[in-house]
């Protein structure tokens, strides 16, 4: 349910029961000592700020089942350091991982689309794959992501993005494209502000 934890600074651990099939809003909001959580093979969405604000969360495999994670549900989670998004996501929403502690991400085939911050101020972030079927990036997606050093996008055709980075950021990063498509990207609004495009090996 809504805000079932909220602010709980005695909750660690966390096991969802099979059957659960939504984590509710704020349902861990500021759980300064949670550090792992176990979900259900049942569950199929996780709702806004679901675990914002919990700087220990450290451990968390989101299930097969999972089919939708609401805007900002893992903001501050600044232990946790790899996600493996499953297949059948379609969309990262709204400032979904802010301020995370992310060093790598694992992103479904089906994804089409990156919105409005999803990585924004992701500081340890070095790299990541794109999928072959996104479509969009929204604003400000990698901005202040200080140690993003490659991006590989998969898609033949550039995706349709705006000011991913925010600022200069990007002219310390390589994208990596199919080699079909190097011209393409390079021709693409906001696509050049890419330190340098070259074909992926």
């Amino acid at each position: 349910r809504d805000s079932a934890f909220l602010h709980d600074s005695l909750v660690t651990t966390l096991a969802l029961p099979e059957g659960v099939k939504t984590i509710g809003s704020m349902a861990c909001f500021d759980c300064p000592n949670l550090y792992a959580v176990s979900l259900p093979s049942t569950l199929q969405s996780i709702a806004h700020d679901a675990f914002a604000s919990c700087p220990n969360l450290r451990s968390i495999v989101l299930p097969p089942s999972l089919k939708r994670i609401d805007r900002c549900a893992f903001v501050g989670s600044y232990s946790l350091r790899n996600i493996v998004i499953p297949e059948g996501i379609t969309s990262l929403p709204v400032d979904c991982f802010v301020s995370s502690g992310l060093c790598s991400i694992t992103l479904p085939t089906t994804l089409r689309a990156l919105e409005r911050g999803v990585f924004y101020d992701c500081r340890s972030l070095r790299s990541i794959p794109l999928p072959a079927n996104l479509q969009t990036i929204g604003d400000y997606c990698f901005h202040h992501c200080d140690s993003l050093s490659e991006v590989r996008c998969l898609n033949p055709a550039p995706p349709v993005i705006t000011n991913i980075f925010g600022n200069q950021q990007g002219r310390h990063c390589i994208l990596y494209v199919p080699a079909e498509s190097v011209d393409s990207y390079r021709q693409a609004q906001y696509w050049s502000d890419f330190a340098e495009i070259k074909a992926v090996e």
